[in-house]
């Protein structure tokens, strides 16, 4: 009994989540990169009262778990909306890993990889960005003492479970954990975690 009422309460998190309201995001930094690429980081906008759910800020603890998940179970749910470019997301692999031991700008919740070769971002995803010249990962909150290698565990599982046959990818990955702070990483287009 203890069980099942602690999987309705989880799902019930879960349904809450996607009901969030988009966020204001603003551009933190922008950095030149290999091959004329731009890495953008952002920050939630002033004011922004958007705030993520409770359970995915809840301390990483296995001793005090009731529920059949865990943070850092990382547990993707692939996604139709938002789709990347697989080849434009493992440039942002490519970044992520060569940078793994450096802290990302302060306040930071998001990073894409901005393609210039590719069709611009402003053009799709009515108007917030995205689209095919981009690939993004983001989470709901910043946290302080995560390194950019943090990010690369639910960003791989997600391209691994989630690549489509046509080279396009996207999901969002609960259940992770990053520094100790549970919450949702996402994978695709755009800069916000959907």
């Amino acid at each position: 009994m203890v069980v099942l009422r602690a999987a309705i309460l989880a799902l019930l998190s879960l349904a809450s989540a996607a009901a969030v309201q988009a966020r204001a995001l603003q551009v933190l930094h922008e950095e030149p990169y290999a091959n004329n690429a731009t890495i953008v980081w952002y920050s939630a906008a002033p004011g922004d009262t958007t705030a993520a759910p409770q359970y995915q800020q809840r301390p990483h603890s296995r001793a005090t778990r009731r529920v059949p998940t865990a943070c850092g179970d990382n547990l993707v749910t692939c996604t139709s909306k938002a789709l990347a470019r697989a080849d434009t997301c493992s440039g942002l692999f490519g970044y992520l890993s060569d940078k793994k031991a450096t802290v990302p700008p302060r306040d930071s919740v998001a990073v894409c990889w901005v393609d210039p070769n590719l069709e611009p971002a402003a053009t799709t995803n009515g108007g917030r960005g995205g689209g095919n010249s981009q690939c993004c990962t983001a989470w709901r909150e910043w946290n302080n003492g995560i390194f950019l290698g943090y990010l690369l565990g639910a960003a791989t599982k997600t391209w691994d479970q989630c690549k489509t046959g046509n080279g396009m990818v996207g999901g969002v990955t609960n259940e992770v954990n990053l520094n100790g702070i549970c919450q949702s990483q996402c994978l695709g287009n755009t800069r916000e975690c959907f």
